[in-house]
């Protein structure tokens, strides 16, 4: 695990990915403030897709009444450790508090945090004090606008082009077809934002220019040959 990396953490949850629940409500009970939130397992899945299953772990402590989550991820050979804590919910307290100093460690490492941006979100409820179907809309709107201000992030085109250059010469010099999925699963992430951010850097703009799905092919193709090349000599 890299520092450019590790900033794949904060990127923006597709919008299935993201529930509100209803918070404050007015006097007359027809609006409400709409809090957005991404349940643990989500966070989890993050943490596993950028750090790998390896390359992190969270562990609880208490300080009275509080629950305090730390979570640690390894950069190089160092644990780096970033904590924050929950009191009980109302629900399940203790698995509650768990779950919600998990999510607050887990934006120190900026997971989530662009939800905080998008301030207070107050909408229509329904006779069931649900948020409406218009509202839902508007609640919409407002997710894909935060996000798009991380258009560009976790990783600056700068940056991007940068883990680019490192990921064609990683490949360059690989030697075990068995390491390759590997090494794709744990650049999937720069891969997704490079296919959005730059796709010409993805798929390639010419003949005598190659993106990374060629570069990948390509060897593929050489682990083929070398192997063909092994079974014809035998």
């Amino acid at each position: 695990m890299n520092w450019l990396k590790l900033e794949l953490l904060a990127r923006p949850f597709p919008a299935d990915e993201v529930d509100w629940r209803v918070g404050s409500t007015t006097r007359d009970g027809k609006k409400a403030m709409a809090l957005p939130y991404i349940d643990a397992r989500v966070v989890m899945d993050r943490f596993d897709d950028v750090c790998d299953l390896a390359g992190w772990q969270n562990k609880y402590s208490h300080v009275g009444q509080k629950t305090i989550c730390d979570i640690g991820v390894r950069i190089g050979d160092e644990w780096i450790w970033k904590a924050d804590g929950a009191g009980d919910t109302q629900f399940e307290a203790d698995k509650g508090a768990m779950s919600d100093a998990f999510k607050r460690a887990a934006v120190r490492w900026g997971v989530g945090r662009y939800l905080y941006s998008m301030g207070d979100q107050w909408v229509e409820l329904d006779e069931r004090k649900r948020f409406t179907e218009n509202a839902k809309k508007n609640l919409r709107s407002s997710l894909k606008s935060a996000a798009g201000s991380n258009l560009h992030g976790p990783l600056t085109l700068t940056n991007l082009k940068e883990e680019m250059k490192n990921f064609c010469e990683d490949l360059g010099e690989l030697k075990d077809p068995l390491v390759l999925d590997g090494f794709l699963t744990d650049n999937e992430s720069l891969l997704k934002q490079l296919k959005r951010d730059i796709p010409s850097w993805f798929f390639g703009t010419g003949s005598d220019v190659k993106g990374a799905i060629e570069r990948i092919e390509d060897k593929r193709q050489e682990f083929a040959q070398e192997e063909l090349l092994r079974r014809e000599a035998a």
